[in-house]
């Protein structure tokens, strides 16, 4: 096989340009909309950042921001100590919001900076409540900049909960029967 093709098997046609998708319209200000956890990383020190919690929140709530994702960059080791321990706080929130086994780990003695296979199972799958709102500045290049950024974390409406775990058995129910072809149905 080929480099140059498709995951489906198709030859990728030699051409000169290349346009990338349109950037997503911003989420307005104040808006509350139902996530889930799809990605969870601990993210190494550059000459810009320190480490960081990168935090992938997945838009699950039906409406015009279905399937946005966005990023909650934590600095947990902050130079700043004010602004590493706000972040530590939002971490701990968004751990107790999910599986606690963050804390569970630190608290028997384990050090859990660092460790992605612990933030991604602490993590991962966890449904939050996110407001959002938006950012702007101005780069050193002088373009302004803007994005979407998580000002508040929050449980689940216990009603959205009530109905996954609902259908979540519904699933389990189903897969224990065995398949039939339809013609047993007496009507």
């Amino acid at each position: 096989m080929a480099f140059f093709t498709t995951s489906t098997g198709e030859a990728i046609e030699a051409s000169n340009t290349y346009e990338v998708a349109r950037f997503q319209a911003l989420i307005p200000d104040g808006t509350k909309l139902l996530t889930n956890i799809v990605s969870a990383e601990w993210v190494e020190a550059t000459d810009f950042n320190n480490e960081s919690v990168k935090i992938g929140l997945f838009v699950v709530e039906p409406g015009n921001y279905y399937e946005y994702v966005v990023y909650d960059n934590l600095r947990v080791n902050d130079k700043n100590p004010k602004k590493a321990d706000k972040a530590i706080v939002k971490l701990m929130t968004y751990d107790t919001l999910c599986k606690g086994l963050l804390s569970k780990a630190d608290n028997a003695g384990k050090d859990i900076s660092g460790d992605n296979n612990l933030l991604e199972k602490a993590l991962n799958g966890g449904e939050i409540l996110a407001t959002f709102d938006v950012w702007e500045m101005e780069g050193k290049d002088g373009v302004m900049r803007s994005g979407n950024w998580v000002s508040k974390i929050e449980p689940a409406p216990k009603k959205v909960r009530q109905e996954n775990k609902r259908i979540e058995e519904m699933a389990k129910n189903i897969s224990e029967y065995e398949e039939f072809d339809g013609e047993e149905i007496p009507f």
